[in-house]
């Protein structure tokens, strides 16, 4: 099956498959450096993207009718060869903080991540480009929510999260008029639990579309690994360790394997403790070697900083694994910014 990261929609509706035109990756020190002239097409790709659904976004909050759903399904698309060719930078870039057009930049990375995720599926090119569009677009009634509830530094009313229970709805109804019965029912479906205590309908395991099950631990993880203003987040591999502790409750075993998969047991941006008692930042994940990721040595192991990171494959380091997981604090961020 051709993978959905090769493919785009055309506009009259065919499926076409993308050459990987990108050019061969940089040197590694230059990606883990971020100072190469790839690290910054796609940085801006990435960013184009999320503004064009900003603009989506803020039509709706200004009450400006039907939003252009083009524009932002037309610069997402130019991010999925970029998911085949250097999903390292864009999981770097995944990675990052981001403290102001929050439910844009959330969504695009919803869609990175369910994107890749999305290659182990077995589902039809059109049921998974509809999938990408749906993470795409899973947030998009949040423009519907006051912007006091959304914008709220603390804990919501009981009223207030009734009201934010609606976006799911108030998403789909922005999308009914373009006739994909599959990508609303994805939208309505983004919050359900398969213990059938998610929203809006309580629905249960069976009755939840295998694609939305994807969908929502995604829509999870994403949210758990960056800040809100009302909440700390969780390094990605405790976020990993979330999601798997939900595995039953919240999400599904199949969608929890593809995400684990295509995130690795050492997300992207994961600092750790090698045995070595070097501390480092995870870069890549292998994909057949899910304790064995690729890594940025930052320290020696008397806890100094290098003079520049170190790149280390540790599937083709026998003798050097992941002793530990870190937490911020615990290097502080201090030595470099990998993307």
């Amino acid at each position: 099956m051709t993978k959905l990261s090769n493919l785009v929609k055309k506009a009259d509706g065919e499926s076409r498959e993308l050459s990987a035109t990108s050019p061969a990756p940089p040197p590694t020190r230059a990606i883990i450096s971020g100072s190469n002239e790839q690290v910054q097409q796609i940085r801006s790709l990435y960013e184009t993207a999320v503004d064009r659904l900003e603009d989506a976004l803020s039509t709706v909050r200004n009450g400006g009718g039907t939003p252009d759903f083009d524009a932002p399904w037309a610069a997402a698309q130019q991010l999925l060869p970029v998911i085949e060719t250097s999903k390292r930078i864009l999981l770097g870039l995944v990675a990052r903080d981001y403290n102001e057009k929050t439910v844009a930049y959330h969504s695009i990375n919803v869609f990175v991540l369910t994107v890749h995720a999305a290659d182990g599926l077995s589902q039809s090119t059109d049921e998974q480009i509809t999938l990408a569009r749906a993470a795409l677009y899973h947030d998009i009634g949040m423009a519907l929510v006051p912007n006091e509830i959304v914008g709220k530094k603390r804990a919501l009313s009981a009223a207030e999260e009734a009201e934010v229970r609606k976006h799911s709805d108030h998403g789909a109804g922005l999308l009914a008029g373009l006739g994909n019965d599959l990508l609303c029912a994805l939208l309505k479906q983004s919050h359900e639990r398969v213990d059938g205590k998610g929203y809006p309908a309580g629905l249960h395991d069976q009755d939840i579309h295998p694609l939305a099950k994807l969908l929502h631990a995604a829509d999870s993880y994403e949210a758990i690994v960056h800040r809100r203003a009302y909440k700390f987040r969780l390094s990605p591999y405790e976020a990993m360790k979330t999601i798997k502790s939900g595995v039953g409750t919240h999400f599904g075993q199949e969608a929890f394997r593809l995400l684990l998969k295509a995130v690795g047991a050492f997300p992207i941006g994961t600092l750790v403790e090698l045995n070595t008692r070097e501390r480092s930042k995870v870069v890549d994940n292998n994909a057949e070697q899910l304790l064995r990721p690729a890594v940025a040595i930052l320290t020696g192991p008397d806890g100094a900083d290098l003079p520049a990171a170190r790149f280390l494959d540790l599937s083709e380091s026998t003798g050097v694994y992941v002793a530990r997981a870190l937490v911020d604090e615990e290097l502080q961020e201090k030595s470099i910014d990998i993307f």
